[in-house]
């Protein structure tokens, strides 16, 4: 027969090493999300891809991402977290190695396609993971500091790059390749299986009934009257999230190396300084989150369009670029506890499915670099690159039409899912 535990049964060395774990894959799901905007100057100059190309590079991880995050969403409640993340570590592992042994646009738009579908559940499996093992009074910060290895990605995508972006770009890939495998691997002998496990009970009063598997989960319950709202909004703030991520830092390396002229070395430097930004950021935003609510933290797409446009707008000088790209990175930032926050919205079943709005939302960022490369033949890049502001605005009003799930939040209003 088989026995349920108690999340909170569980010894605490054992879950910090299960979040240990799931910490290290989602550096590797973030860099290898970001790898390619990095060397996007390389595969122009030495590849002969064009900049509509490299826009529709994005575009096959983003369709990848969208139909990855609805299908492995669905996968968890089926299979559990453990099954799901092994595979998603090694399959976008060897995908990544897979890309040095092709220079043709198709090859790549294919493999970006399968990276991005793979990685489109990790969040949801992480979160859901998360959701399961710690109290809603933690969720926040360690959603954030899970969030935070996007900004550490990033930053050692610059160092590296900064290293090797003139003669050794290829090295850039190896490093994104190869540790997924190990650490896919490490996540068979150390990951609990979460199908097995009681989580833990929220703070609005009944505790979460049973383990994934207590309910049938489906899409069609996300569009209930009760619920469709909450779906629509968080997919479309997660969709402009995205489009004003790629509108500016999807186009960073090749603005600041073509149009400002910077060389490797500098690229790398500020590109560091905006992962270094949203390190800092996301650590604060997630105690901000615990601390004050989910929807505080809307104010920081404000702070966001503000320093896009003034990044914009400064002089060549990598002090001040560097400092507009922390601040930038640091604002942004703020969405850092959004998966933890999305899945809090709905009943506990369908939790796995609120995370993958996160990615969902990427339907409406498909063909936003394309929209960049458009408007950059016209009136150039950086013109392009002025919408970012737009997006955030956008998706900061549309923030606050969320409830408030954080029940010791001053601004809690008493919603139950």
């Amino acid at each position: 027969m088989t026995t349920i535990k108690k999340a909170r049964d569980i010894p605490l060395n054992k879950r910090i090493i299960a979040y240990l774990i799931v910490l290290c894959g989602n550096f590797f799901y973030c860099y290898n999300f970001a790898v390619v905007f990095t060397v996007t100057p390389n595969l122009i100059n030495e590849l002969g891809m064009d900049l509509k190309q490299t826009a529709l590079l994005y575009t096959a991880l983003g369709m990848g991402l969208f139909s990855g995050a609805l299908s492995l969403s669905w996968l968890i409640t089926r299979w559990g977290t453990k099954t799901t993340l092994i595979l998603i570590a090694a399959i976008s592992g060897l995908a990544t190695i897979m890309l040095m042994a092709f220079s043709d646009f198709m090859s790549w738009f294919l493999l970006r396609f399968i990276i991005g579908f793979v990685l489109g559940g990790y969040n949801v499996a992480a979160a859901t993971l998360i959701l399961t093992l710690f109290p809603s009074n933690a969720r926040g910060r360690l959603q954030a500091i899970v969030d935070c290895t996007f900004a550490a990605a990033i930053m050692a995508l610059g160092a590296l790059y900064a290293i090797y972006g003139d003669t050794q770009w290829q090295i850039l890939l190896w490093f994104g390749g190869i540790p997924p495998l190990f650490i896919a691997v490490c996540m068979g002998f150390l990951l609990p299986n979460d199908r097995l496990i009681t989580p833990f009970p929220d703070q609005q009063g009944s505790a979460d009934k049973a383990n994934l598997a207590d309910k049938p989960a489906s899409w069609r319950q996300m569009f209930h009257p009760s619920l469709a709202r909450f779906t629509i909004i968080c997919a479309v703030i997660a969709g402009l999230n995205f489009c004003g991520y790629l509108f500016f830092s999807g186009h960073l390396s090749l603005y600041l190396t073509n149009i400002r002229g910077f060389d490797a070395e500098a690229v790398g430097i500020l590109w560091g300084a905006t992962g270094a930004g949203s390190f800092i950021g996301g650590l604060t935003w997630g105690y901000i989150a615990d601390k004050l609510g989910r929807r505080f933290n809307a104010i920081g797409f404000i702070f966001t369009a503000i320093f896009v446009g003034l990044y914009l707008l400064a002089p060549d000088s990598i002090v001040l670029l560097s400092v507009l790209g922390f601040a930038y990175g640091a604002a942004l930032a703020c969405t850092y506890s959004w998966v933890v926050y999305f899945s809090e919205i709905f009943p506990v079943h369908l939790r796995p499915m609120g995370a993958a709005l996160f990615h969902g939302g990427r339907i409406l960022s498909f063909f936003a670099p394309m929209l960049v490369a458009l408007i950059a033949e016209q009136y150039g890049l950086a013109a392009g690159m002025a919408l970012a502001p737009v997006a955030f605005i956008v998706a900061s009003v549309l923030w606050y039409r969320l409830p408030e799930t954080l029940t010791s939040s001053r601004y809690y209003k008493g919603y139950r899912n």
